[in-house]
């Protein structure tokens, strides 16, 4: 027989639970994403999974293979066009990475230019005073990086 006492248990155990998952926001570009290996991709992901809730925000005009590595992940994905708000989908976050920032984006984000939903994230992020981890020219998908970034996540964040 169930209890209120029972429903109330496992209630608070579920509430708890969804408190204790961490989110990653991370951002993708039509160029960065170029330079990623779809498969190192994956396995990234894979990864960052096990720790972490993701969600991804598409910027441009993304490659069909990296959506579908993104839906088999089940991970949450936010179209440029879509989000409601750029306050609203970085104050879900604890950090944002960029695994594949080209130069162009770095030079805007370091110029300070909000003309793209990329800078405008990263300045968002940096206001709310959360980190962000940007990987130039997609060394995200180089051998041996999966894990790495993982421990390094894990240290910085």
């Amino acid at each position: 027989m169930v209890t209120r006492e029972m429903i109330e248990e496992i209630v608070s155990r579920v509430l708890e639970k969804l408190n204790n998952q961490r989110t990653l926001l991370l951002v993708l570009t039509a160029e960065g994403v170029k330079r990623l290996d779809p498969l190192l991709f994956a396995k990234t992901l894979q990864g960052l999974q096990s720790f972490y809730q993701l969600s991804v925000l598409l910027s441009g005009r993304v490659e069909d293979k990296i959506r579908h590595i993104l839906m088999d992940f089940g991970v949450e994905v936010i179209e440029e066009t879509d989000c409601e708000s750029l306050e609203r989908v970085v104050s879900r976050a604890e950090a944002v990475i960029l695994p594949a920032a080209d130069q162009d984006t770095l030079a805007r984000i370091a110029l300070g230019l909000l003309d793209q939903t990329v800078s405008k994230v990263v300045f968002e992020t940096l206001y709310e005073g959360k980190k962000v981890i940007l990987c130039p020219d997609g060394r995200l998908s180089k051998p041996g990086i999966p894990q790495g970034l993982r421990c390094f996540i894990e240290e910085y964040l």
